[in-house]
């Protein structure tokens, strides 16, 4: 009160207050004296920066940890003034995960606040299971923030994946796009192959993005790229504008370890992706997958959800013949033949079963192909 202004009194205040405490005050520690000028009404009276009050708070930290949580607690449930804020902040900025961690337990609500303030502390997957029922709230405090380091993306969506805590996966390729997306396929990579069904769910609407990873870097494993087959084939006209080597060797290294279901499902993506004229090769895919998902269909043992992939490339019958799978397979691949202008003596090298050739003849004239396959 005698010194009213930041200007008056520079000196005594920076003695008595400051970050070096030339004058102790023996009774008062340095985190009540921090705490005293977080709440009080003169606050207008101390210039932050000449008290070093950042650097303060940030000793405390440093040096007296448990007075550091305790003054965290009493500032946030503290009516602040300018002082305090810039108090609190410079403590929650200086926190490691591990300071976060000990200083939620049992007061895990104020987890979205530090996250707030501090979204490096979100790469922790303790803290991400330490927050509980205030999970939601921890990703809304991290997806409000403007903008954040990728490598501070990649780091929140590795610690949501390792907690569980990727209900929240979709908000988060949203918000963070492909920085967000590849590193949750990464991590995927990492552990097995395997999706979970919320990322599953989540990258059902990232199809373009997923393309790109698969064609970048290392060449990716067969579990995961049989995971993701999944998740890219209702969706087969969009991946056929990328290369489908990848997909055939799939296929390939699914045939030579027995995986017979997934197996059978590439193949059925291979004939969609055959019919759409996937390059580089769409005559290749023909090779590799009519036959079998033909077959498969003959013995009504084609599924539906590889049935799925495929029937929006293929004409309708009527509606007495329109169950007929392998009559509307035979009608589409003939069409394919004569739209994009494959050789038709190509059909006897890519189709091994000659009784099925002549089969295939014989839907051609259906879908008025007969005179493209003279002579064949």
């Amino acid at each position: 009160m005698h010194f009213p202004r930041p200007s008056d009194g520079q000196h005594l205040k920076r003695a008595l207050l400051g970050d070096r405490n030339e004058l102790l005050l023996t009774h008062a520690s340095p985190k009540e004296i921090l705490l005293a000028l977080a709440t009080t009404e003169h606050h207008e009276s101390f210039d932050a920066s000449e008290l070093a009050l950042s650097e303060r708070a940030c000793h405390l930290l440093t040096e007296r940890p448990t007075d550091a949580y305790l003054l965290v607690g009493e500032l946030l449930r503290a009516s602040l003034n300018s002082l305090g804020e810039e108090i609190l902040k410079s403590l929650i900025l200086g926190m490691s995960s591990e300071d976060a961690l000990v200083f939620a337990v049992g007061q895990q609500q104020f987890l979205p606040t530090l996250v707030r303030v501090n979204p490096s502390l979100a790469t922790s997957a303790q803290l991400w299971r330490l927050a509980g029922d205030h999970r939601r709230e921890l990703f809304e405090s991290i997806a409000g923030q403007p903008s954040l380091e990728p490598e501070v993306v990649c780091g929140i969506l590795d610690a949501m994946l390792d907690s569980d805590s990727d209900g929240f996966i979709r908000r988060a390729f949203t918000q963070w796009g492909r920085t967000a997306i590849f590193e949750a396929l990464d991590w995927s990579e990492a552990h097995g192959g395997s999706l979970t069904e919320n990322c599953r769910a989540a990258l059902s609407f990232q199809v373009s993005d997923i393309t790109s990873w698969v064609a970048t870097g290392p060449d990716k494993s067969t579990n995961i790229l049989a995971a993701l087959a999944h998740v890219v084939s209702p969706y087969a006209s969009r991946v056929a504008e990328g290369d489908s080597s990848v997909w055939l060797r799939t296929l390939h290294a699914l045939r030579e370890n027995h995986r017979k279901g997934d197996a059978d499902y590439v193949s059925a993506l291979l004939f969609a992706l055959a019919l759409c004229n996937a390059p580089p090769a769409p005559l290749e895919l023909v090779s590799e997958s009519f036959e079998p998902v033909h077959w498969l269909a003959e013995k009504q043992q084609l599924r539906d959800d590889a049935w799925a992939i495929i029937e929006p490339f293929v004409p309708e019958l009527k509606w007495g013949k329109n169950w007929d799978r392998c009559e509307r397979m035979r009608r589409g691949l003939m069409s394919a033949f004569m739209r994009y202008a494959w050789p038709p003596r190509q059909l006897r090298e890519r189709v091994r079963d000659q009784d099925l050739v002549s089969q295939l003849l014989k839907s051609a004239r259906k879908v008025g192909a007969e005179h493209y396959f003279q002579g064949v």
